[in-house]
């Protein structure tokens, strides 16, 4: 059974916001074969509807697309076995949705074992290069806070800033209505996504952002 281990959900202004996240989720995920398992002609389309028939076996990449007017979400499935344990299996699941003046983010990552076996885990966790990269190369928000890349320096004298933030805007934002919300605005265009609302702890998890804030 999969486990959830990672969530993120973000705005990206929607100019050029989803070529902006989509030239990100290609660049890493043709980095990862290029780069790491060394397959130098691997190449991906994340807007080419279906499989990706270039990955390794044991591998699984597929992509969708739904439109409806003016607003189209594009769906990325990719699941590989873990580098050091062929017993684990990554399922990536990303959803980018064009929304008028936004484009909404949403990235989840299962973890699920597909052979038995006893053994001391060798996990690392943090966020996807993906995240990271859409963050330094347009502004992303949650909400009306814009978040950054990058760990957040905080001063002493800055912590009852930091505090009111988080109990006056940032959690009278991202209420769980908000997110069941935002999940069933992009579900709504297809019917194979899942409505799934996020509990307000696991709803954003930004590695070297706000979450290493200090």
């Amino acid at each position: 059974m999969a486990r959830l281990v990672y969530s993120c959900r973000f705005d990206v202004a929607a100019d050029d916001g989803i070529v902006t996240v989509l030239s990100a989720y290609r660049d890493w995920i043709v980095g990862h074969y290029r780069n790491r398992l060394q397959l130098d002609g691997f190449d991906f389309d994340p807007e080419v509807v279906g499989p990706h028939d270039g990955v390794p076996d044991g591998h699984s990449l597929f992509s969708l697309v739904y439109e409806d007017g003016d607003e189209r979400v594009v769906r990325i499935l990719w699941s590989f076995p873990d580098d050091n344990d062929q017993g684990l299996r990554w399922a990536n699941e990303v959803r980018v949705g064009h929304f008028g003046h936004r484009c909404g983010v949403e990235h989840l990552i299962s973890i699920e074992s597909v052979q038995y076996s006893v053994s001391p885990a060798k996990l690392l966790f943090g966020s996807p290069r993906a995240i990271r990269d859409i963050c330094t190369k347009t502004p992303a928000y949650i909400g009306e806070m814009q978040v950054r890349a990058e760990p957040y320096t905080l001063q002493q004298s800055g912590l009852n800033d930091l505090l009111e933030l988080l109990t006056r805007r940032c959690c009278r934002t991202l209420t769980v209505e908000d997110s069941h919300r935002e999940s069933t605005r992009l579900d709504r265009l297809h019917e194979q996504a899942i409505t799934r609302p996020l509990p307000h702890h696991e709803l954003v998890q930004l590695h070297g952002s706000a979450a290493q804030a200090r």
